[in-house]
């Protein structure tokens, strides 16, 4: 564990004063209304990927892809263009990452 992460923990276990509860929020915990809001700032195949990366343990059928935490993408796909995430990023993908994609958006 890093140093800071340490600080971090420290100084949170003393403001509550007690020691680290165990408690950990995740970004997957939040409400799907406030996250899907949020991505709608995102270009579409950035908004997919959050999606995924959101569910990455998650192993939607295309019957469920569209409800419960798999609509932050949306349902309004008629054409997936990865020309618009940063060339850095498209680098990173693995088929994994794609696969995840397309079965977030029906595909």
């Amino acid at each position: 564990m890093s140093s800071k992460r340490r600080k971090i923990l420290a100084a949170d276990s003393s403001h509550r004063g007690g020691s680290d509860s165990g408690i950990i929020i995740r970004l997957s915990d939040l409400p799907v209304e406030p996250l899907t809001h949020v991505t709608s700032y995102l270009a579409p195949p950035s908004r997919a990927l959050f999606d995924v990366a959101l569910n990455f343990d998650a192993k939607p059928s295309s019957a469920d892809s569209s409800s419960g935490s798999w609509a932050i993408a949306g349902n309004d796909w008629d054409a997936l263009d990865f020309g618009d995430i940063e060339k850095d990023l498209a680098a990173k993908l693995t088929d994994d990452d794609i696969s995840g994609v397309l079965v977030c958006i029906d595909a």
